[in-house]
This record gives C-alpha cells, structure tokens and sequence, in this order.
C-alpha cells in the first residue's frame, strides 16, 4: 500500500509539472504573458511593448 502511495504522488507531481510546462508553450505561442516569470512593467518597457494579435481571419470559401 504505501509503495502505491508512493507512485500515485510521484505520478501526480509529473503530471502537474509537465502540465505547466506545455501551458506555458500554448501560452507563448499564442503570445499570452506569463504574469510568474515575467519581471514588473517599468514605464520604459510598457511604452515599448506590443502584443501580436491573438486570432487572425481565415477563409475557407473558395476564391472566385
């Protein structure tokens, strides 16, 4: 019983870490910041900054 304790914990805690990582990709991608790793705006860099736009229109009708 405790060795299936074990497992279920160490299975659980590789779940949860790998589940984060691939959300932090999906979220770099689609050019969401990350507010955890991403160091406080100063006035300088806010100024600079620009998001890519998040959704792009794509037709699936024929051209005539």
């Amino acid at each position: 019983m405790l060795l299936l304790a074990v497992n279920f914990c160490l299975t659980t805690y590789v779940v949860v870490n790998l589940n984060k990582s691939v959300q932090m990709q999906v979220d770099e991608v689609n050019g969401v910041r990350v507010q955890e790793d991403q160091p406080e705006a100063t006035s300088e860099t806010a100024e600079n900054t620009t998001a890519p736009p998040s959704t792009q229109d794509i037709s699936t009708e024929p051209s005539q």
